[in-house]
């Protein structure tokens, strides 16, 4: 089930598409997949049907998942959605670095908290 952090300043509908693109991320939706529906997430979540349908529309017109009709939604083919948000991912790590720098914090204290990162993540 999708959580929602409802203390955060974003909206309802973006942390929705927000959890399922990280889902499609993390592997724990998968191309094809159907994802539930929106009276059954609204249900849920406990937010309104159209909430739901607003998140899946931007993931319809974004390319993470597809509509058939009378069926329901589904994962979209996940390689170039993946290609996609690690290139946005990549982005933002590189723009986060370059706003610590220009805060002043040190070049080797970023480094090590990369490290050190990625040594608890096994890779």
């Amino acid at each position: 089930m999708l959580k929602l952090n409802p203390n955060s300043k974003e909206a309802i509908y973006k942390q929705i598409e927000n959890r399922i693109i990280e889902y499609i991320l993390l592997g724990i939706f998968e191309a094809d997949q159907a994802i539930p529906s929106v009276r059954n997430l609204s249900k849920d979540l406990g937010v309104n049907p159209n909430t739901v349908q607003k998140a899946y529309q931007e993931l319809e017109e974004n390319g993470y998942i597809y509509f058939i009709p009378g069926k329901g939604s589904y994962i979209a083919d996940n390689q170039p959605v993946l290609h996609r948000i690690r290139a946005c991912k990549l982005e933002e790590l590189a723009n986060m670095v370059n706003d610590m720098i220009k805060i002043g914090i040190d070049k080797d204290d970023i480094k090590k908290i990369v490290l050190k990162q990625l040594g608890e993540s096994g890779k």
